[in-house]
């Protein structure tokens, strides 16, 4: 009862005698103005469950949030958008914020669309959260345009990564179905008909395919590739990515090498463990272009990897590592001590002096 009445009839502690509110906890707490509520849920992310808010508590906060900015400052809400994409390095909440200030200026929309969507990924979440009708009716004549357009500069690289069904998820081909592009050029002629009807690919382009579209005449060859040598000289003729490779072909260890070196960095952090159970870290080489390549300070700060994500690269070795053979386990017990060791040097620099040994 004591501490009931202290709360409710105490004095406020100095510096909050002009509280305008209570947090969750019952005590004096200072409301943020609107604009920095919009940036704090931008670059926060927060859509999930939290401490103190269900995942439905967040959800609505979010809308009703996104819903007052744009109405209130959408020229501000435009800004702060670009900001958490490119600065913030944040997806989710600016794609659902761009659905929004697409109801309220036009021309703010278009403005930074290409600075918000700069992934196949984020068009389909884009798309996918403007069919659900929950934020605008549907699509559009504007938000239509904006999405052909940009399908015009999507690459055979996007087109391999993301033009497949891939169930109840939207792909490229479902929204090249629901906006119907015109395309700018043979090439994207080609791309857009390999989407929707690869019969009919083959049919138009016939004899130009190699030229028009190398790296997909080139996945298509590796369909049917059976040797790993010629898997491996496919890859590198077509130079395709490791997501065509291992979507058409089950690698083996050789290739798996290959692939490893023209890996991105954040792909090459997501395989690690990968790589390590199809053998390709047995080898001290392997293990020494792996960290030479985490630990390249220019690479981590272009790849925006966010830290955790280098700790459960770290982490998700260590169930192999009793399941392994002793050479491979001697040599796992080196990489993990190596990339501990840089982990926590706090800098990822290549001068660290077990980075440097090499």
């Amino acid at each position: 009862m004591t501490n009931i009445i202290r709360r409710l009839f105490g004095t406020r502690p100095a510096g909050y005698e002009q509280a305008t509110g209570l947090n969750h906890e019952g005590f004096p707490t200072f409301a943020r103005t609107l604009e920095e509520q919009y940036l704090q849920t931008l670059l926060t992310n927060t859509l999930g469950h939290t401490f103190y808010a269900s995942q439905g508590d967040n959800y609505a906060a979010t809308l009703e949030l996104h819903a007052k900015m744009v109405a209130a400052d959408p020229a501000f809400a435009a800004r702060a958008l670009v900001y958490a994409r490119e600065q913030g390095t944040m997806r989710l909440q600016p794609i659902v914020g761009l659905v929004f200030l697409s109801q309220v200026d036009r021309a703010l929309f278009r403005a930074i669309f290409d600075r918000v969507i700069l992934t196949p990924g984020d068009l389909l979440d884009f798309v996918q959260i403007v069919r659900s009708k929950q934020i605008r009716p549907g699509l559009g004549r504007t938000i239509k345009d904006e999405i052909n357009r940009w399908l015009n500069g999507i690459s055979e690289y996007h087109v391999i990564k993301y033009g497949s069904d891939t169930g109840a998820k939207l792909s490229l081909r479902d929204v090249l179905r629901l906006t119907h592009p015109q395309p700018v050029d043979e090439q994207h002629d080609a791309l857009f008909q390999y989407l929707t009807d690869r019969q009919k690919w083959r049919e138009r382009f016939g004899e130009r395919i190699p030229k028009l579209t190398p790296q997909i005449h080139a996945v298509e060859l590796l369909k049917r590739a059976s040797d790993g040598r010629e898997i491996r000289t496919l890859i590198e003729r077509g130079k395709l990515p490791y997501e065509a490779v291992t979507g058409a072909v089950k690698p083996d260890t050789e290739t798996w090498d290959y692939l490893m070196r023209q890996m991105p960095y954040f792909a090459l952090l997501r395989h690690i463990n990968t790589l390590q159970r199809a053998g390709v870290l047995v080898d001290e080489r392997a293990v020494n272009y792996v960290v030479q390549r985490l630990t390249d300070t220019d690479a981590l700060r272009k790849a925006k990897v966010l830290p955790f994500r280098l700790h459960a690269a770290w982490v998700a070795l260590t169930p192999r590592l009793s399941l392994s053979s002793t050479s491979r386990r001697r040599s796992s017990r080196r990489w993990k001590q190596r990339l501990l060791t840089c982990r926590e040097s706090r800098v990822w620099s290549p001068s660290h002096p077990t980075c440097r040994d090499r």
